[in-house]
């Protein structure tokens, strides 16, 4: 909660930074955030990780090689040092069903074992493990699109 606490102030003053300036450093009390402003996109650094928001955005380049993103519009990419915890949402013209089968062959075929998938009228999840981490995958129909939600961090 702490960590969600953090990236929301960090997410109210990106936006305030937003319309001021292309890039800022802030010193707090828990470290500097650095706000950067390009091309429809905002990058938002901090001590705790890293937020990159707009249209076609950037994976960090530490994101896992093992964890499967499908190809799309990326919308947000977070990063998060506390837990190696790694959050992508892309937005895709797929339909939620080629989605999830996309995910499934490839969580298997990279070495997740799959814990548990839930078929709801709104969307799907896909819950998995792979040594010391776990994954979820949210896939839902977003105003005539496929949004997917991809998240991993470090279960110890």
């Amino acid at each position: 909660m702490k960590i969600l606490a953090l990236v929301g102030g960090v997410i109210v003053i990106a936006v305030v930074i937003f319309f001021s300036t292309r890039t800022k450093t802030i010193n707090t009390q828990n470290g500097e955030v650095t706000v950067s402003q390009g091309t429809n996109t905002v990058t938002v650094n901090t001590n705790a990780g890293s937020l990159r928001v707009g249209d076609n955005v950037s994976l960090p380049a530490s994101f896992p090689g093992d964890v499967y993103v499908i190809d799309g519009d990326l919308k947000v990419a977070l990063q998060l040092t506390e837990n190696n915890g790694y959050s992508a949402s892309i937005e895709t013209t797929e339909s939620i069903a080629a989605v999830k089968a996309d995910y499934l062959s490839h969580l298997e075929s990279d070495g997740w074992t799959v814990q548990s998938s839930l078929d709801l009228p709104i969307g799907t999840s896909i819950f998995a493990e792979k040594d010391s981490r776990s994954l979820s995958v949210s896939i839902t129909d977003t105003d005539g699109k496929t949004a997917v939600a991809v998240t991993v961090s470090d279960t110890e």
